[in-house]
């Protein structure tokens, strides 16, 4: 299990994985969404092909419950149209499933919590990896089941069990901008985002979703990256900006003055114009710093 990202020259390199073995990371690792020809690159890019179409969801992923038996039933042509690399993990996979599954109606009760526990530690292990906040909670009871730790660094404790109003915000009671209410109503759908922290002064683009947690609960997952840098440096733009045209409203005013006294309050006018300017633009760099 992994997860890629795309960088800006078109690599899909993976930000964080589990179970990979050194020599498929090592092959799969650098795909180019440009230059390679595979599944997970037209998932990627969203150009589907005409042999994607049976094993296709709804949002674009790629599914398939009997791998062997699709690519099987591919022409010679179409089977080039995937790298292999992963389908034969897939192969050795599917081909133990029967064994792997009547193990799994032999578990009792205690090694099913067990399996419980181990899926949470590849949930940490693979969010972990991930630099932004990520956290999960109870829409209804809006306890706080699951946060990474890039998530408990910045708050500098422990958060789960908690409630997520009073961990994230500080308040008492739930939040009046939650979005349970949208995402409960989009089942699935992503709802995007952005929000000031006035307990962290840092400001994100959140990403909220619907998804199943292992007790088949419907929770809440936020994806939050912290844009705060950004924000300052919009802001300090608008200012130099608005500076700008002061300054050229400014120069405009010496257009038709013929006089003494004309141009002395011109100059008045200057002199406190350029001063609130100035003031402000400073004020604006020093919030940035």
């Amino acid at each position: 299990m992994g997860i890629r990202v795309l960088t800006e020259e078109g690599y899909i390199p993976y930000e964080s994985y589990v179970g990979f073995s050194e020599e498929f990371w090592e092959s799969e690792n650098w795909l180019s969404v440009k230059s390679d020809k595979c599944a997970c690159i037209r998932v990627i890019t969203g150009n589907q092909e005409a042999q994607d179409a049976p094993i296709m969801t709804q949002g674009g992923s790629f599914f398939c419950n009997n791998t062997i038996k699709y690519i099987s039933e591919l022409s010679k042509e179409q089977r080039a149209r995937f790298r292999g690399v992963c389908v034969q993990s897939v192969k050795f996979i599917e081909s133990t499933a029967p064994l792997i599954g009547e193990a799994i109606n032999r578990y009792d009760m205690e090694e099913e919590l067990q399996r419980s526990y181990d899926i949470q530690a590849i949930l940490n292990n693979l969010l972990d990896g991930i630099s932004e906040i990520v956290y999960v909670a109870d829409p209804k009871t809006y306890e706080i089941l699951y946060v990474n730790k890039p998530t408990r660094n910045l708050f500098q404790k422990d958060l789960v069990g908690g409630a997520c109003y009073r961990e994230f915000q500080g308040g008492e009671s739930p939040c009046g901008f939650c979005t349970n209410e949208i995402i409960l109503k989009e089942k699935g759908k992503p709802y995007q985002w952005e929000y000031h922290n006035p307990l962290l002064n840092k400001d994100f683009v959140i990403v909220d979703k619907i998804i199943k947690w292992p007790d088949g609960r419907d929770v809440r997952f936020e994806f939050a990256v912290d844009i705060t840098g950004r924000k300052m440096t919009e802001k300090a733009m608008r200012s130099r900006l608005e500076f700008e045209g002061t300054v050229k409203r400014i120069s405009s005013r010496f257009v038709g003055v013929y006089n003494l006294d004309d141009a002395i309050n011109a100059s008045l006018a200057i002199r406190a114009d350029v001063s609130k300017s100035m003031d402000e633009l400073f004020k604006e760099a020093d919030n940035a710093m």
